[in-house]
């Protein structure tokens, strides 16, 4: 499945120019999450002891949708720290205990999972999220600096 999708790169917008400008003409991802389910989201960090949320975790939290994350050990968990809700009940999220050269393999048999569902399946598992993701929006919304900096995170 992962590399049926793989064959398919790279995946271009018409619509996109170059170079990509942070201004009124800038790629406007949004727009494409209404065909999006699920973002695999590759943080920057994926190993050694660190935890830092960027742009590219909060992009699926601000456009409601479940996620999967290659990033450093215990990041899902750290989220979990912060009073984010993962997707565990609809996936295994095992991955997040891989050491970070186990982590990729793990991810792609999640991604593969999820790509075996039916349309019904997935559908059904977004309305069953939207508690999820309503939770987690509103606690993006409202995290204060303070917060990150005060909470103890797990490393390895």
């Amino acid at each position: 499945m992962v590399y049926e999708f793989l064959e398919q790169l790279p995946i271009t917008f018409d619509q996109q120019t170059y170079p990509i400008l942070w201004n009124e003409r800038a790629f406007d991802l949004t727009k494409h999450y209404q065909s999006i389910f699920c973002e695999i989201v590759c943080e920057t960090f994926f190993s050694g002891k660190t935890f830092m949320m960027t742009e590219k975790i909060m992009r699926p939290i601000i456009q409601r949708r479940p996620f999967v994350v290659q990033g450093p050990k215990f990041f899902l968990e750290n989220l979990k720290r912060l009073g984010f809700q993962t997707f565990n009940a609809w996936w295994d999220e095992g991955y997040d205990l891989d050491d970070p050269d186990a982590q990729a393999n793990s991810i792609r048999n999640t991604i593969d999972y999820i790509g075996k569902q039916s349309l019904h399946t997935i559908q059904r598992w977004y309305e069953q999220m939207q508690p999820v993701l309503t939770h987690n929006a509103r606690v993006l919304s409202r995290l204060q600096g303070t917060q990150v900096i005060n909470t103890e995170f797990k490393s390895e």
